[in-house]
């Protein structure tokens, strides 16, 4: 923590403007941009595990409350996968058999084609909220479609799952397999997608 101390004293000195900045999109240079890339990541990790007295501290070396809000802001934004696929990771500590045929009907019946009955499905896989239940689906979605427009290797898939919602390997390895062998048609729906979106403007 005293490294990050220092590093935001550093940003500030950086930065002139720092007291009146409100957001951290404002924040300009490169040097402090690296930092607040480091100081989103910590903050991250810091806000998943409830540490509070540490959030405090960089509240106050921060000495910018707006500029705090926007940081903690935008780490709770990268936190949105790793909240959505807690229910894959209680699967794989209480249900581990579960997991492959989660993820196979969220690839059959809603990311590669949409059968609106499954998003009803959550109790059989111990989800009591289908509001729970529905973001795990979107999360998902989301996630095959950034790969997918971005042609990850299935190498890159498993380790940006894994880096982003923290589930085992094996889980991220069934997720790549299902991609792998959807490829053609998960192609096609990105397309497709972004023509309707596109003829929406018009």
């Amino acid at each position: 923590m005293e490294e990050l101390i220092k590093l935001i004293g550093e940003m500030k000195q950086a930065d002139q403007e720092w007291d009146a900045r409100e957001n951290l999109s404002e924040i300009e240079g490169e040097e402090v941009k690296e930092g607040t890339n480091f100081l989103i990541s910590v903050t991250r990790e810091l806000i998943r595990n409830h540490s509070e007295a540490e959030l405090a501290d960089i509240r106050g070396a921060m000495g910018n409350d707006r500029l705090y809000d926007s940081l903690v802001q935008v780490s709770e934004k990268t936190l949105r996968h790793y909240r959505a696929w807690e229910l894959v990771r209680n699967l794989e500590k209480d249900n581990p058999e579960m997991v492959e045929i989660l993820l196979q009907n969220v690839m059959d019946k809603y990311v590669a084609r949409l059968e609106f009955d499954f998003q009803e499905t959550n109790e059989l896989y111990g989800v009591e909220d289908q509001d729970v239940f529905y973001e795990t689906l979107r999360s998902c979605d989301k996630l095959v479609e950034y790969y997918v427009c971005r042609h990850y290797s299935r190498k890159e898939i498993i380790s940006d799952l894994m880096e982003e919602t923290e589930v085992q390997k094996e889980t991220a390895d069934i997720l790549a397999e299902l991609i792998e062998k959807n490829y053609d048609r998960l192609q096609r729906n990105v397309l497709i997608d972004l023509l309707a979106k596109k003829n929406r403007k018009y």
